[in-house]
Formats: structure tokens, C-alpha cells, sequence
């Protein structure tokens, strides 16, 4: 595949079908520091939602998966970005071997995710929901033992305060 576009990447690599990359921002007047992004691609859009909504709400991803890209190829490009209130005092967020690490891990808690998005879709109450949610997420802890903490998705925080998993 090896077909990338958010901006140039410094790295790029494929693993088990994903081709990975990690782009450098360059140092902003908040970061003494280069922070990272992350990205993945998929050969085709591994889910049925087309952005990152649904199930991908809930990836255990730093600060949560913040691009979601279908090329004119099929493709799908899904992202994350190291530049959330208090990352500038996070080492390992500038430590790129580290978010390659992190990156991985966004490309196989959204393979994880197709396989539970469509009980997810088709779950009547949020109990359901969040059943499934649970499923998921130990699923993804099953293949990696990272822990995201307190900067999983926003998404999922505004998806509680307004009563929806």
C-alpha cells in the first residue's frame, strides 16, 4: 500500500497489513519540543462508520483517534495527535520509538473494533452499549498491556454527559 498524504511523514512502516507513520510538527510557540502524531492505513475503511465516531469512540487511543481520512482509493487513514493540555509534560510523547509504539496500538484497537462495531450499532439501551464498550476495551488490553489513562477519547467524556455510549 505505502500511500501517505498527512503531510510528509518522518517514518513510515507496514505491520500485519497496516502501513503506520509518524509525523514530526515541528516545535510550536507551546512545545519546546517536536510532539508527534500518529496514523494509520487501512487498505479499505475497516468499519462502517465513516469517521471516528460509533465504536471508535471508545479506542483506547492517546487523546483519541482525531483523523479520520477516506482517500479516492479506498483507502482509510485514521489519526491521533500528541498536543492535549499537558502532553508538552509528557517525555514519552516526544520519545518517537514511543509513539510508534502508540501508533501500533491505535491500528489494532480499530482492527478490534470491527469486530464489535455491528452489536454495537445494533444495541438498544446504553446498558447494551456499554456491555459491549467493556468487551472491546478488555479485548484491546488483551493485546496490549499500554495503559492510555487520562487522556482517552474527549469524545467518550462529552458522550456521557450527554446520556449516549
Amino acid at each position: 500500500m505505502t500511500y501517505w498524504t498527512p503531510s510528509e511523514p518522518d517514518t513510515v512502516w507496514e505491520k500485519e497489513g497496516i502501513d503506520y507513520a509518524t509525523v514530526s510538527r515541528g516545535e510550536t510557540r507551546s512545545y519546546k519540543r517536536a510532539p508527534w502524531n500518529g496514523y494509520c492505513r487501512f487498505a479499505k475503511r475497516p468499519v462502517i462508520e465513516t469517521g471516528y465516531d460509533g465504536i471508535l469512540t471508545y479506542a483506547p487511543v492517546h487523546g483519541g483517534i482525531t483523523y479520520a481520512n477516506e482517500d479516492a482509493d479506498g483507502s482509510m487513514v485514521y489519526g491521533f495527535d500528541c498536543a492535549h493540555l499537558n502532553d508538552e509534560n509528557n517525555a514519552d510523547l516526544f520519545d518517537h520509538e514511543k509513539v510508534k509504539t502508540l501508533t501500533v496500538q491505535m491500528g489494532e484497537s480499530i482492527r478490534i473494533a470491527a469486530g464489535y462495531e455491528e452489536r454495537y450499532l445494533l444495541a438498544r439501551t446504553n446498558e447494551d452499549k456499554s456491555a459491549i464498550i467493556e468487551e472491546y476495551r478488555d479485548a484491546c488490553k488483551l493485546w496490549s498491556d499500554a495503559e492510555v489513562g487520562e487522556h482517552e477519547a474527549f469524545g467518550v467524556l462529552i458522550n456521557l454527559l450527554g446520556g449516549q455510549l
